[in-house]
């Protein structure tokens, strides 16, 4: 169930980084490196539409529950945007700037259900 969460709200967030790559899918390693990129900025959003300020502080905590995993993905991911000839810190901000947008264009009750999402894929 944590799974299908985590990629529900990365799937939400994804389609840009999607096309500038034409690989079909990408490691465990790679995609919590991902999550940890598009959590952060979510989780602030989430902290200002509920007033719950434990969003940052489960982040944090699943950030470093995770942290070598995050390492490992964060180093196959910087390897792979290289090989396609991107520039790493281009596409990580192309992430963050993907979830801004999604978020903006999302309804009141999209921006709710993102919320308990990933306050559950924290909690869990």
């Amino acid at each position: 169930m944590r799974a299908l969460i985590a990629i529900s709200l990365v799937l939400s967030s994804f389609t840009l980084l999607a096309k500038t790559d034409n690989r079909e899918s990408y490691t465990q390693e790679e995609m919590v490196f991902i999550q940890s990129v598009m959590y952060q900025p979510l989780a602030e959003f989430c902290v200002r539409k509920t007033g719950e300020t434990k969003y940052q502080k489960w982040f944090k905590e699943w950030h470093r529950d995770n942290q070598s995993v995050i390492t490992r993905g964060s180093e196959d991911f910087s390897n792979t945007v290289l090989s396609n000839g991107e520039q790493v810190e281009r596409v990580i901000n192309m992430l963050i700037h993907q979830v801004e947008a999604d978020w903006g264009g999302s309804d009141q009750a999209n921006r709710t259900e993102k919320c308990l999402q990933l306050k559950s894929l924290f909690r869990s």
